[in-house]
């Protein structure tokens, strides 16, 4: 999908084993987030924006 500036997209992948969005800009992953689902419900959320944890989701 498409965001609002030019050579950025947010796609669904597979982040700590669970579907979860990524949003990347020229290639670069920005930020990935991470949910845990307990009853229905969001029990945790992890956002990522450190560039040293996301260097292995960029785009080649």
């Amino acid at each position: 999908m498409l965001c609002g500036r030019p050579d950025t997209e947010l796609t669904i992948e597979s982040v700590n084993g669970r579907a979860g969005p990524a949003l990347r800009h020229a290639g670069r992953a920005v930020a990935v987030v991470a949910v845990r689902e307990t009853d229905a419900e969001v029990g945790d959320l992890w956002i990522v924006l450190d560039p040293a944890k996301l260097g292995g989701r960029h785009r080649r």
